[in-house]
């Protein structure tokens, strides 16, 4: 994977989402959902 200065990441992420190679971040609401399920399944 190439490197990019940090003050072009935010446009470089979404060139990639764009482009379909990575996907749509989590919200917060879903990480903390997924969290809790991964606590509850140990």
């Amino acid at each position: 994977m190439a490197s990019a200065p940090y003050f072009r990441v935010p446009k470089l992420h979404a060139l990639l989402r764009l482009r379909g190679i990575v996907p749509k971040p989590p919200t917060y609401l879903q990480v903390l959902k997924r969290v809790s399920m991964r606590a509850h399944n140990v």
